[in-house]
């Protein structure tokens, strides 16, 4: 990384490790968006100790047992020992819960940060084994402001190459990004974050689900369309399960329909929204303006806004959030044709909601912070 930048997930790391007695800190996310810089380069090096279990796949659990005695003999309880990637390590979970409940016990704690890349793998150890010990922090792709910030990007360069901080040093040579992005990033996160973990019936199938989905940012796209454009055989379920497993990855999320019953929510065709506009621009040749409007929805999503799509026959709402109960239609406008009736028909059905409209012009402002800009200006 050209230049070191103090984003708001480790501001809040150092917050809850200077707490006394914190619980374990789990910082999650994506592969390459400088996870292992902050967590080397930021943290006490006096009092911390950074271990990774990259290379240490399918390690015994003995292995976490001696980075755990190394981190108390070398700098002393009330330390802080990061473990990264320790989803690659054997039955981890069971043994980060027995050493924390034993410490917690004999008042001999550590201060524990966990690191991964792999969701679903960090979620399910969690859940299963150390409930209530533990807090999330998210590490998302980079935004706009972060990325023009730290490297001067602007937002035409942003929404083609923008989320990752590998691009500014690469700017100049775009035929090596695109190399780099593809196969350091994207075959990577493929290979080593989900295929070592989860068995998939076709390589080819599941990699070109991905591509699939980068070609249509924002696009409501049913399962069964979806499966329509594979090349080899699928079926539903398994598009499904694809999706999922690449979510659990952040490489994209899927947007559901408002309605007013959770079930069709949850049954309905998804929206699909790639996390980092470039995977949109460099995987998927997607015009400007469906990038754009994916954008805005990993804006909203990665600052964990509850967010849908509406639509009703023809006509089509961008994305609809819930903020302190209130209903609030938002719609993307960036030169792509729209059903001008659209939000005139959501607004009859739902006659308390409120309209927001994001622009070229106005969406520095909405990337900052989405849910202030959002209560600011909803009319």
């Amino acid at each position: 990384m050209a230049k070191l930048y103090y984003r708001r997930s480790l501001e809040v790391l150092n917050e809850r490790l200077n707490e006394r007695d914190p619980l374990i800190q789990t910082f999650i996310g994506p592969r390459q968006v400088g996870k292992t810089t902050f967590l080397t380069e930021f943290l006490p090096k006096k009092k911390t100790i950074y271990v990774t279990a990259d290379d240490a796949v399918g390690a015994p659990p003995t292995w976490i047992e001696e980075q755990w005695q190394n981190a108390i003999r070398t700098n002393g309880v009330g330390s802080v020992l990061v473990i990264d990637e320790i989803q690659k390590v054997e039955n981890w979970a069971n043994v980060i819960k027995q050493l924390w409940d034993r410490s917690v016990r004999d008042k001999k704690r550590l201060k524990l940060v966990l690191s991964g890349s792999s969701s679903l793998e960090l979620h399910t150890g969690m859940n299963d084994s150390l409930t209530g010990r533990f807090e999330l922090i998210h590490v998302p792709h980079w935004s706009f402001t972060e990325m023009r910030e730290a490297f001067g990007v602007k937002l035409d360069e942003y929404l083609e190459n923008g989320g990752y901080p590998a691009y500014p040093r690469m700017r100049k040579a775009l035929d090596r990004w695109k190399h780099y992005f593809e196969n350091s990033i994207i075959n990577t996160v493929i290979e080593k974050d989900i295929l070592k973990f989860e068995k998939v019936k076709s390589e080819a199938l599941f990699k070109q689900c991905f591509v699939i989905a980068c070609h249509h940012p924002a696009q409501v796209l049913s399962y069964q369309k979806f499966l329509g454009q594979l090349q080899t055989g699928g079926n539903i379920d398994i598009v499904k399960r694809y999706l999922e497993l690449y979510e659990a990855a952040f490489l994209i999320r899927q947007v559901y329909k408002w309605s007013g019953s959770a079930v069709v929510r949850t049954s309905s065709s998804p929206k699909l929204i790639p996390m980092a506009p470039v995977m949109s621009h460099l995987l998927g040749a997607a015009p400007l303006g469906r990038r754009f409007e994916a954008q805005v929805g990993a804006d909203l999503l990665r600052h964990q806004i509850p967010v849908w799509y509406w639509q009703e026959g023809n006509f089509e709402v961008d994305f609809v959030v819930q903020i302190k109960k209130e209903l609030i239609a938002i719609e993307v406008k960036s030169g792509r044709p729209k059903h001008a009736k659209s939000l005139e028909v959501f607004r009859k059905k739902y006659p308390k909601s409120r309209v927001l409209f994001i622009t070229l012009d106005n969406y520095e402002d909405f990337s900052l912070d989405p849910a202030h800009f959002i209560s600011e200006y909803a009319l």
